[in-house]
């Protein structure tokens, strides 16, 4: 467990529900579980970086706060946009590295006088995460799983929201799939 960084009570409820409930803890373990009970295919239990499920996979854990309806206070609502736009930033800040060849001296000035608050901790964060070559795209996997995640999900009436849920966990997904729904239950 990474304890460098300081979180405030709306940034760890975010990182709770992104890792754990209803984020990836409950999604390897419902892949697990499906599969077990014949309902799933064995390659839903595989969870591969930087392929076509990275990010309906980081947009369904993004996406968790909305699912569990607590987004309580304007606190929390500043923190969601503070988490797309660190999604954003850090996208852009990948592409520099990696696709413009721009130095990681001035990736990391371009965060540090782009990242509005987190100070030096959580560029040095985010540089080692993107700079990781096996991680390196996976960066870009929150910025657009997210949006579909949630653009699908409000387009569901809430009477057919249980059974998106199944449809969501229950398969691997690409952006185009997520919003497939409709066509399977029309």
């Amino acid at each position: 467990m990474n304890t460098d960084p300081v979180l405030t009570r709306p940034g760890l409820k975010h990182l709770a529900v992104h890792e754990c409930y209803p984020g990836h803890y409950v999604q390897f373990k419902l892949r697990e579980v499906l599969y077990a009970q014949g309902k799933a295919p064995a390659d839903n239990l595989l969870s591969v970086v930087n392929t076509a499920s990275s990010s309906p996979f980081e947009g369904i854990a993004d996406h968790g706060l909305f699912l569990l309806d607590w987004i309580e206070s304007d606190d929390d609502r500043v923190q969601h946009a503070l988490t797309r736009y660190r999604s954003g930033i850090g996208t852009v800040a990948a592409w520099k590295l990696h696709a413009l060849g721009e130095a990681e001296a001035t990736v990391r000035d371009w965060l540090r006088a782009n990242a509005l608050v987190g100070g030096e901790g959580w560029v040095d964060n985010r540089l080692r995460f993107i700079a990781a070559p096996a991680r390196a795209v996976l960066i870009w996997s929150y910025w657009w799983g997210q949006g579909v995640v949630t653009s699908a999900y409000d387009a569901i009436p809430p009477h057919q929201r249980a059974d998106y849920l199944d449809f969501l966990y229950g398969r691997m997904h690409s952006l185009q799939t997520v919003a497939m729904f409709h066509a399977e239950t029309d």
